[in-house]
């Protein structure tokens, strides 16, 4: 069985959602983002240093015995949490975890991801929202991507074609380990798909799971704040077409994008 969980994803995916389904399961133990790929960074650092090699010392052997380390320095950590919640499986969903797959696919080699989507123009829509809002100022990952951009709607696409480039790469290097999801496809079939990522994690489902996921206690944290206001799940924000002016991309970038959308299953661009 998995016995740990990774949400892996961009800003405005939408995986807030997504970490609340899980949450809501009995077995799973879903808190806000806890960025656990800096502790993992830093956790190699300490044990490297407590036991350090030359470098033709450094093997297979001892490379996996700081990961096995790690692993359990990090699950010791989470347990008592775990353990208060009566649960047995623990998920992470960082926006940044993407670029810390393989760390964290070494130091978790019973850990399974499941890769989130969002079709661009959505997520876009709902990066110019919170560019315009007084959440601006929270890291969201946008910055290198904006900097220099007369139009915000480019360098959110830029990241958003980074982003979905990652996820994709992530799901042929792992396809035994990896499960991808679609923002649309949780908004319109919760339940389906909750049913398919149980079947993936190897944890059974539970009917009425998706009824109970606005009623269940959740932790806040890092995330979409307005979900804590929410009673129900919403399809206002799939489809909308208002994030991406075609002309404001140009016909590179926006090739570039329904490139992806392609192998994503999603329409081209207007």
């Amino acid at each position: 069985m998995t016995e740990q969980l990774f949400i892996l994803c961009g800003a405005r995916y939408g995986s807030t959602l997504v970490r609340y389904l899980l949450d809501t399961h009995p077995a799973v133990y879903a808190p806000p983002e806890l960025h656990l790929f800096r502790v993992v960074l830093n956790l190699r650092w300490v044990f490297a240093s407590l036991d350090p090699r030359a470098a033709d010392e450094i093997d297979g052997d001892y490379i996996a015995a700081i990961n096995e380390r790690i692993a359990g320095t990090v699950n010791g950590m989470l347990a008592p949490y775990l353990t208060a919640a009566n649960k047995t499986i623990w998920c992470e969903k960082s926006v940044y975890s993407i670029e810390y797959v393989d760390l964290l696919a070494a130091v978790f080699p019973r850990a399974r991801f499941l890769c989130l989507h969002r079709q661009c123009p959505d997520q876009v829509a709902s990066g110019v929202e919170i560019l315009n809002s007084d959440m601006r100022q929270q890291t969201w990952g946008f910055e290198p991507y904006l900097e220099g951009q007369a139009e915000p709607v480019v360098g959110l696409t830029e990241y958003w074609l980074a982003t979905a480039t990652a996820l994709l790469a992530c799901e042929t290097r792992y396809p035994r380990r990896v499960m991808r999801l679609r923002y649309e496809d949780v908004v319109q079939d919760a339940g389906g798909v909750m049913a398919s990522v149980c079947r993936f994690a190897g944890l059974k489902f539970e009917e009425g799971l998706v009824e109970r996921v606005f009623n269940t206690p959740h932790l806040h944290g890092p995330g979409d704040p307005k979900i804590r206001h929410t009673s129900s799940i919403q399809s206002g924000s799939v489809n909308r077409r208002d994030g991406i002016r075609a002309e404001a991309l140009g016909a590179e970038q926006a090739a570039r994008v329904n490139e992806l959308h392609r192998q994503l299953g999603y329409a081209p661009l207007d």
